[in-house]
């Protein structure tokens, strides 16, 4: 079988369902994966700082961890639009190319929400400001000069992010998923992340997740390094009174635990340790002396 066959398999892939009698869709929640990379990408970069020696260590994952923030919020608000069009006959592909923001006045206007209360409860200069900040990035255009943030506190200079970014992307989301988090009947849109416990695992709500290790985790550190900073990193905790009833569907969130495919494949299930090997003795070549190190190196020979 061709590895690009799989391409459609969705084996435990995280979907709003829909159903009525007539018809049934699966809206992928895209956000769901996009929100545990950036969290991993963000614990990863904990766990080194908090044994940090040298100014290296101080957010080696940030921009992986802010841009992905950026695709989990972007893909949140495509998910509730996608939902809204479908119970109310409208076509998602009308407003997929519009600005976030425009979408977001979309929401909330098929949700029956005041956008002015909305602008009120919810700082939109900040999510602007994300959206500036990740813009510079994907598209690398700033050169010689700085990006003045006036609400947050994101790197003036987009390409050299570290902790401070990666938190103040991370509380943008979370305060901006608590708003919508039980917009929809029976649904808490809320990202599960996965924690592991041993050989097991569970999942838990992204804000739960944030109050009992990531933030302890960076305020242990500051302080362990005598650092400090100016970000609050208190979340919000507003949410969005409004509750949608869906007019035409059933609606429930699922994980998909069969695979829809017809897959007939047997993987070779003896433990072989090729690829790390691979990657020793390609480093292996290499001679150093002890404790030496190289550089990237960009001059021709």
């Amino acid at each position: 079988m061709l590895l690009e066959e799989l391409y459609n398999n969705n084996l435990g892939k995280v979907f709003i369902y829909l159903k009525n009698k007539e018809c049934e869709h699966y809206i992928p929640m895209n956000f769901h994966d996009y929100s545990n990379i950036a969290l991993g990408a963000i614990l990863s970069d904990l766990i080194m700082f908090e044994n940090a020696n040298n100014i290296s260590s101080l957010g080696t994952h940030s921009v992986e961890a802010s841009c992905f923030c950026f695709l989990a919020i972007e893909s949140f608000v495509n998910t509730i639009l996608k939902f809204l069009c479908i119970d109310n006959n409208d076509d998602f592909s009308k407003y997929k190319k519009k600005q976030l923001n425009q979408r977001i006045v979309l929401i909330n206007k098929f949700l029956g929400l005041d956008h002015y209360l909305f602008s009120k409860t919810f700082p939109q200069s900040k999510l602007q400001e994300f959206e500036e900040f990740r813009n510079e990035i994907f598209h690398d255009r700033l050169f010689e000069n700085e990006i003045k943030f006036n609400k947050t506190l994101f790197s003036q200079r987009p390409n050299f992010p570290n902790l401070i970014s990666e938190f103040q992307a991370l509380i943008i989301v979370i305060d901006f998923f608590n708003f919508y988090r039980t917009c929809i009947d029976g649904v808490d849109l809320m990202p599960n992340i996965l924690v592991h416990k041993g050989e097991s695992f569970f999942f838990d709500k992204l804000d739960n997740y944030y109050n009992c290790i990531l933030k302890p985790s960076f305020e242990f550190s500051l302080e362990k390094h005598k650092l400090s900073t100016n970000l609050s990193l208190v979340l919000l905790e507003t949410k969005n009174e409004i509750c949608y009833h869906p007019k035409q569907f059933s609606i429930m969130p699922i994980i998909k635990a069969v695979n829809d495919m017809s897959i007939d494949i047997e993987f070779d299930n003896k433990k072989t340790n090729y690829t790390a090997q691979l990657y020793y003795n390609y480093g292996k070549r290499k001679k150093l002396a002890e404790k030496e190190f190289g550089v990237p190196c960009y001059i021709k020979k």
